[in-house]
């Protein structure tokens, strides 16, 4: 049982920022497109969808679902795209600074373009080694193989997904992770949504079971687990509530790791972030 706790509190909190070794994307800075400098703290507490482009690539016409994806959600999901020029693949992106701002405007770019780039040469922008490298971000080795590759950022800065050219801005594997709660909502034990007449009486962290209490007869009830990104893992309760009740989930089959409980009833939706841990 003493190993089993100190797991889960080394878990737990290596999921914070300021507990890792590794660097954050709020630590780096960057040059905009109009030559001001930025730092990239200034994005904290929103997600970022961070994309290599290209103005003479096949995938240069996701400019425009990258514009759309933009409008739809920047205002109210508090959502930013950051787009860095690049010539390394392909040559496709010749142009000055002066020359990619022209170009966008066919687009009609509103979201942030940088000053061009190195991502795969000997002068790669320290943002793309930290995006690339393991050893770097804490996540994983991401190399970048060509134009429209996008990383997801959350809102505490980490690295959370990464897509190929391929997958269009506005799949739905990104559109859902845009959506989703905010990682910066606190983490607390106790109640999910108190004001919707549903409260989870489990500990957070949680191990072995989620134990929900649900109050309100003829309450239309949904209870949710998500990931990170957006996607429903479980549907833990779906159906009308007839009588105060409790409902049992066991999450033994969940890998260990950070997820969001989503509840909805009486006609309040509420979000809030756990950790299970085994």
């Amino acid at each position: 049982m003493f190993m089993k706790n100190i797991f889960t509190l080394i878990f737990f909190m290596s999921w914070f920022p300021g507990n890792s070794q590794f660097q954050n994307f709020h630590d780096f800075n960057a040059q905009t497109i109009l030559g001001n400098d930025t730092s990239f703290s200034e994005f904290y507490g929103k997600k970022i969808l961070v994309v290599n482009t290209a103005s003479f690539c096949e995938y240069t016409p996701q400019y425009a679902s990258l514009e759309q994806v933009y409008d739809l959600y920047h205002d109210d999901y508090n959502f930013e795209i950051i787009g860095f020029p690049c010539n390394n693949f392909g040559n496709q992106e010749p142009g000055t600074d002066s020359t990619i701002i022209e170009f966008c405007q066919n687009y009609g770019i509103s979201f942030t373009m940088m000053h061009r780039i190195g991502i795969i040469t000997q002068d790669t922008a320290p943002i793309y080694k930290w995006l690339q490298r393991a050893n770097l971000n804490g996540v994983g080795n991401f190399p970048v193989t060509w134009n429209f590759h996008k990383f997801l950022i959350d809102e505490a800065g980490n690295l959370v997904g990464h897509y190929p050219s391929q997958v269009q801005p506005v799949d739905t594997v990104i559109t859902n992770w845009i959506q989703s709660p905010s990682v910066l909502l606190p983490t607390a034990a106790g109640s999910v949504s108190r004001a919707s007449g549903i409260t989870c009486i489990s500990s957070n962290p949680a191990s072995d079971q989620l134990l929900f209490r649900v109050d309100g007869p003829g309450t239309k009830t949904t209870i949710s687990i998500l990931g990170l990104d957006g996607r429903l893992v479980r549907q833990v309760y779906n159906g009308i509530t007839d009588k105060v009740m409790t409902i049992n989930f066991p999450v033994n089959d969940l890998q260990s790791g950070v997820y969001f409980i989503v509840t909805e009833a009486n006609g309040i939706r509420n979000s809030s972030k756990w950790v299970i841990a085994h």
